[in-house]
């Protein structure tokens, strides 16, 4: 009779672990592909948004700056405004105008 190998069934079980923690870091690489262009994305929106104060005035100056008139114009009476605001929307309907006091001139 033929004494047993104790060492066998360990390196079998060893070898079977190895195995299965080989295949768990494959999935985890193709996981890793495949998340990873999205949280490119998300972090280079993110940083976009996060510093959106300091870039606006960079894209929008033309924007964001009114030429001085020099008083030579004025504010528009309100008596003028709903009439005007008929022409320049003729399809429109003119519901109400309310404006406060020191507003209207």
């Amino acid at each position: 009779m033929l004494a047993s190998n104790p060492v066998a069934p360990a390196a079998v079980s060893n070898a079977n672990v190895i195995a299965h923690r080989r295949t768990l870091w494959r999935w985890h690489f193709y996981a890793g592909l495949f998340v990873m262009p999205l949280l490119i994305v998300l972090a280079i929106t993110g940083t976009i948004y996060c510093f959106q104060p300091q870039i606006e005035p960079l894209l929008y100056r033309d924007r964001l700056i009114v030429a001085d008139t020099h008083g030579r114009s004025r504010a528009m009476s309100c008596s003028r405004r709903p009439p005007r605001a008929s022409r320049a929307a003729p399809n429109s309907c003119f519901a109400c105008h309310r404006a406060r006091a020191k507003a209207c001139m």
